[in-house]
């Protein structure tokens, strides 16, 4: 064999190498896109049941201030104004999503 034949060997060996490596890496990425979406619908699932805690302890929040038998109208007045402002921060951070 002439030396431009072994040449053409080596590239043709250094060409089907980047094949194999390009198809593993696109089977690796293939996988990682799969694994995001699922951690993505994870994260969604999180995301509502948090919500939902949170609507519920607010709930709880709210029945508990109802149940103040002490009368002390100063303190329910602050309990509220401050219930007021939580719920606005809510409205804001959901109005920038």
């Amino acid at each position: 064999m002439t030396n431009g034949s072994i040449d053409i060997n080596e590239f043709v060996v250094r060409i089907r190498s980047l094949i194999r490596y390009t198809e593993k890496l696109k089977a690796s990425n293939a996988e990682l896109s799969n694994a995001i979406s699922v951690k993505d619908d994870e994260i969604e699932q999180l995301k509502a049941k948090l919500s939902e805690q949170e609507e519920k302890y607010n709930a709880l929040l709210t029945a508990r201030m109802l149940d103040i038998t002490d009368g002390n109208i100063e303190t329910v007045r602050k309990q509220v104004n401050n219930l007021i402002r939580n719920v606005n921060q809510c409205i804001t951070l959901l109005s920038d999503k």
